[in-house]
């Protein structure tokens, strides 16, 4: 989805958040974890992942005709 300002974006990642559960995001190197179990994603709230492998936190970019859109990623 895409939106016509990055606080407009902001908005939306916030409520996208509140809804709950758990989301897949870029950079995931959970695979590579030695937990026993998969991990669930981020909750988009704390700042690691579910296993604890990442630090995730919502990302913002601006395409070429000047959209907003955001997802998850690692840092």
């Amino acid at each position: 989805m895409f939106y016509p300002t990055q606080a407009a974006a902001q908005l939306a990642a916030v409520a996208e958040a509140a809804s709950g559960g758990y989301i897949d995001f870029d950079g995931s190197t959970c695979d590579e974890c030695d937990n026993e179990t998969p991990c669930a994603g981020w909750n988009m709230i704390d700042r690691r992942c579910e296993c604890g492998n990442n630090r995730v936190y919502w990302e913002f970019d601006q395409t070429a005709d000047g959209q907003w859109y955001y997802y998850a990623a690692t840092y």
